[in-house]
Order: structure tokens, then C-alpha cells, then sequence
């Protein structure tokens, strides 16, 4: 079994009883409750999972104690002061690794609870989506999971004009993960610009730009300004490593078309809130880097839920005008979902280590920890010896 697209499977079906009985609302409510904890319970289950785990478990099992972080700093440069931090803590109260990514996970379904209380209708749906789009983050990258967390929070704070805590979660973001501060900046800037409004006109630009630069790469473009920029040099490969991916043909060019085509046909409301802007940047960034996809899902990650509870919301709010295109979207999100999980069976199927095969809590029951994290360290080796540089060499192919 392939745990990671387990719960994007269920919460598609789940996800098909919003449409077919869209004014029983005390089903849809027992629906999306159901649905939320058995992807919860699914993400939550994982234990040893992924190929993140060759750096996730040496850090955990070694990582000094806070008192001595505190004065004398960690030996893991390479990972976030935050992240460190958090681990340090974890495991000076007694935490096992596995409840230490429960932890994490159960902090994730909380950040995602709270954005969807944002939303009235479709809630299953949106849970769809965002574990669609997230899976790989959910169940592999504990440190953007956490930063992840953090920035949604520090949003909806700011949504509830909580400024102190909006101030103290994007700290708190920024120092669990790099990528985090290019998220916080844009999100800041989409905050406090007062000329700039998510009116049709925009989304027509944005629209076009992205037939645009479905052709164009700015890959040079981008190397050459973070030459220029005064980051480290870890943050400066992690970038260059990123950007080298690119692919021009993507299966999500259709989603993020219908979107951007319903935002500007469904004439949206120019009343500056905390969401309309921000989304306006994230599809404009989008488009920017739409052929540097590796790159991009890092990105994404920090905004792709706000942008589903927006885009949600917003189109159920319009209710006169035609549906044909509210419709086209909707098809087009479970084509994806289909290719998706069509391309996780035949990644799995293609690689050496088997990473995806599942490994749960309930493993414990025929093998011991220390069998477990031996088997699945094993596997994440060969991952990153094989699997990971056929996958960039495969991408650079299909250019």
C-alpha cells in the first residue's frame, strides 16, 4: 500500500457528497468531520516514513539540549536554529521521533481546521485539495510542515487584526524555515500595499502572463540575481539545486488557467481584504516561475490553502452568472487528482528503494524500532543515491 495517496483518495470520495446533496447541510458537516479525521489519523499513523528521514532522524537522535543550544549553538548548521530548537525540546521532555512528528502533523490539521472555519460550504473539498497539493509536505518535509503551520496562523492573525501574534508566528515561521522568509516578506508587502486590488483587469494580465511563460524560462534571470543578494551559501544552492528543474508541459497548467480565468470572469468583489491581494501575488508568482516547478512547490506549500479557502468562497458567493466555468475547474481538479495518483504508482513502481511502500505505528507489531528505522534509513539512502537524481535527470527530459 502507498500511504501517501491513501488520504487523497478517501477525501475525493468524500469530497463527491458536497455536490451530489449541496443543501444537506447537517450531511456535509458528519461528512467533512469524518472525512478530517481519517486524513488526520492517516498522516498521523506514519512512522519511519520517506526519504527526509536520512536527515530527520540523525538530527532527533543527536541534537544536544536546549540549555546547551542556547549558549553555545548546535552542530547542525544546516538545519534552521527554530527547527533545532523544536527537536530539543521534543526530545528533553521524552518525546519518541514518532511523537514528535505526531506533534507536527496534529499542529498542521489544527492550522487547517481554524483557515476552514473561513468557509461554509465545501469543506470536504477543500480538505481534498489541500492534502492533494500538500501530501508530499505532510508526510516528508517536517520542517516546511512546521513553517507551514506558523505562517497560515500568522496570517489568520493578522485577518483578526491580531498584530502581537501575527508578529510572534512569523518569527516563529522564519526560524523553522528559510523559505518561510520569502513567503512572510510577499505576504507583508500584499498587507500593507494600498494600490494594488484583485480587480479583473489583474487577473487578465496574470492570465496572460501564464500563457507566457509557459514558453519563457527565467531561470538565467533568477540565477543572476541571487548572485547579487547576500544570502549564505547554503541557502544560494539550495535555490540554484531548485531552479535547475524546470518542465513546460504540467499537468497543473489546467488548474491554475480555470482559476485565474473564473477569478476574472466571476468579477469578484474590489473590496481590499486580507485574502484578495495576497492570492493576487501568490497566482502572480506562479506564473513567474510556472516552468520551475521544484522551486515553486516550496513556495506553494505556504499559500496553496489560504488560496483554495479563497477561491472557494469567493466563487460560492456567485451565484447568478453562468456555472460552466465554476464547473470546468471542479472537473479539472479530480482529472489532476487522477494524474497525480497515476504518477505516484509509476514513480513507485519505477524505483529502487520502494520509499512510498508503507510503513505505520502498527508496524510495531511485527518488527522492532530499531528493525523499522533500519529498513526505512536503507531505503532512504538508495532514494537519494537513485531515485532522487533519476527524477531530476527524467524531469530535464520531458523539457
Amino acid at each position: 500500500m502507498i500511504l501517501i495517496i491513501l488520504p487523497v483518495i478517501i477525501l475525493c470520495v468524500f469530497s463527491f457528497v458536497e455536490f451530489l446533496f449541496p443543501y444537506q447541510e447537517r450531511l456535509r458537516i458528519q461528512v467533512y468531520r469524518l472525512a478530517f479525521f481519517i486524513s488526520y489519523f492517516i498522516v498521523a499513523i506514519k512512522y519511519c516514513y520517506g526519504p527526509d528521514i536520512a536527515l530527520y532522524i540523525p538530527l532527533f537522535e543527536n541534537v544536544e539540549t536546549p540549555n546547551f543550544i542556547l549558549k553555545n549553538g548546535t552542530q547542525f548548521k544546516d538545519f534552521e536554529i527554530g527547527y533545532v530548537m523544536l527537536c530539543s525540546i521534543a526530545k528533553y521532555i521524552g518525546c519518541s521521533y514518532w511523537f514528535f512528528s505526531f506533534l507536527i502533523t496534529t499542529l498542521y490539521f489544527y492550522t487547517i481546521a481554524k483557515l476552514l472555519k473561513r468557509i461554509e460550504k465545501y469543506k470536504t473539498f477543500a480538505l481534498f485539495l489541500i492534502v492533494l497539493f500538500d501530501c508530499n509536505m505532510l508526510f516528508f518535509q517536517f520542517r516546511e510542515t512546521v513553517a507551514v503551520s506558523f505562517f497560515i496562523l500568522s496570517f489568520l492573525a493578522y485577518s483578526d487584526k491580531k498584530y502581537f501574534k501575527y508578529i510572534i508566528l512569523t518569527i516563529l515561521a522564519i526560524f523553522t524555515h528559510k523559505s518561510a522568509v520569502f513567503a512572510c516578506l510577499l505576504t507583508f508587502f500584499a498587507f500593507n500595499i494600498n494600490q494594488l486590488r484583485a480587480t479583473k483587469r489583474n487577473y487578465i494580465v496574470i492570465l496572460i502572463c501564464l500563457l507566457l511563460f509557459a514558453f519563457i524560462s527565467i531561470k538565467d534571470v533568477i540565477l543572476g540575481i541571487i548572485s547579487y543578494l547576500p544570502l549564505d551559501e547554503t541557502t544560494v544552492k539550495s535555490i540554484e539545486f531548485h531552479i535547475q528543474v524546470e518542465r513546460r508541459q504540467q499537468t497543473i497548467f489546467f488548474v491554475y488557467f480555470f482559476a485565474i480565468y473564473c477569478l476574472y470572469y466571476y468579477g469578484l468583489s474590489q473590496k481590499k481584504d486580507s485574502f484578495s491581494v495576497p492570492v493576487l501575488i501568490f497566482f502572480l508568482i506562479v506564473v513567474l516561475f510556472y516552468q520551475n516547478w521544484y522551486l515553486l512547490s516550496r513556495f506553494r506549500s505556504y499559500f496553496m490553502p489560504i488560496v483554495i479557502v479563497y477561491v472557494i468562497k469567493e466563487l460560492d458567493n456567485q451565484i447568478n452568472k453562468n456555472k460552466l466555468y465554476k464547473q470546468l475547474l471542479v472537473v479539472t481538479l479530480y482529472a489532476f487528482c487522477f494524474f497525480f495518483c497515476r504518477g505516484i504508482i509509476k514513480s513507485y513502481q519505477k524505483s529502487e528503494s520502494k520509499i512510498l511502500k508503507s510503513t505505520t505505528i502498527f508496524s510495531l507489531t511485527e518488527k522492532t524500532e530499531e528493525e523499522i528505522k533500519e529498513a526505512s534509513m536503507q531505503k532512504a539512502s538508495v532514494f537519494w543515491k537513485y531515485d532522487n537524481s533519476n527524477l531530476v535527470v527524467d524531469e530535464k527530459k520531458e523539457r
